[in-house]
């Protein structure tokens, strides 16, 4: 199974190893998309971007404008960005972003807002885990560091970030063929 997208081919180029090989490289889905934690999400930013709007027309009706509404605004600022503008936020991130795996190491390039190359040794990958969306694709997580797996102060249930392509674990997010990708990966691990 070796599926390439020749333009992220082209952008990992300059990060190789001598003697690295790209075994797989593809793209997220673009646009907008939920996810699995957006079911803890959007109850928690509809509730915070109603009482921010609440608390501020109250205090506006009560007071009148005092220094008070600027950080009511603030507030429902925040609040429609948690319930609108996360989802394009992610939709932007994923559409500059390039994955790929190689025989030594799994890389996650994103080109906006800066640059910047995730990359995880395939002898240092303690865990993956496949997350299906749908039939056609999914999600893959890395985790290269046990601490994160026996810290009693990280739930590994609890929802990493409101905007996935920020999350801190090095993930394929929504990528084609998940499972196809998922098993090359696993192929790699035990040799």
């Amino acid at each position: 199974m070796a599926s390439f997208d020749i333009e992220t081919n082209a952008a990992f180029s300059p990060y190789l190893l001598a003697g690295e090989s790209i075994k797989w490289s593809g793209r997220p889905r673009s646009g907008l998309m939920t996810f699995p934690n957006d079911a803890y999400f959007i109850p928690f930013s509809l509730l915070w971007c109603g009482f921010a709007i609440f608390w501020t027309i109250t205090g506006v009706l009560h007071w009148g404008l005092q220094p008070m509404f600027a950080l009511g605004c603030a507030f429902v600022l925040l609040g429609l960005f948690m319930v609108f503008g996360r989802f394009f936020a992610d939709a932007w991130l994923r559409q500059a972003t390039h994955y790929a795996v190689s025989d030594q190491r799994i890389l996650i390039l994103r080109t906006r807002p800066l640059t910047k190359l995730r990359t995880v040794l395939l002898s240092q990958i303690c865990e993956t885990t496949l997350t299906l969306h749908a039939a056609e694709f999914g999600s893959i997580r890395f985790v290269a560091d046990l601490k994160s797996l026996t810290n009693p102060f990280r739930n590994k249930r609890a929802p990493e970030s409101m905007i996935p392509s920020l999350s801190y674990a090095p993930m394929f997010i929504a990528i084609d063929n998940a499972g196809e990708v998922y098993r090359l990966i696993q192929d790699l691990l035990v040799r």
